[in-house]
């Protein structure tokens, strides 16, 4: 079901296409309001002259795969929707709760862990969603 998804990324092909084409007043319509979607117009290199993206469609970015333009800003837009709900946290989780590090880890990105005599340091970005179960480690460290 992706109503559940964190990110939905529809793929328009650019060309030959008009303005309010009929699959994207759908695609529109469908995911209006919907957090975490954007638009990619694709193969912008095949438009002649210039592809201007209506604000309707906001936000949307306009990529060539093939030449590799705006691929970076693809990837910022991606990662910056993916990861916008993502804290920067430092943990002490004792070595008697491997299972919540487990979920820790499992639930974060770009981390670090360092062993200690006192258990685990863990520093890294988790998902806010596990708030409750991290604040425990909070107070220890």
């Amino acid at each position: 079901d992706n109503m559940n998804s964190e990110l939905v990324a529809w793929d328009i092909e650019t060309s030959g296409l008009k303005f309010y084409d009929d699959r994207i007043v759908c695609i529109t319509m469908c995911w209006n309001g919907v957090d975490g979607y954007f638009f990619p117009f694709n193969k912008i290199d095949k438009v002649e002259g210039y592809f201007f993206a209506p604000v309707e469609y906001y936000p949307s970015i306009t990529i060539s795969a093939k030449s590799g333009t705006n691929i970076d800003e693809l990837i910022k837009l991606v990662t910056n929707k993916l990861f916008s709900d993502y804290t920067y946290q430092k943990l002490l989780i004792p070595y008697k709760d491997t299972k919540d590090l487990e979920t820790i880890k499992q639930n974060s990105f770009d981390y670090e862990i360092e062993y200690t005599d006192e258990g685990s340091i863990f520093k890294g970005k988790t998902n806010n969603r596990i708030n409750k179960l991290i604040e425990k480690y909070k107070k220890q460290s």
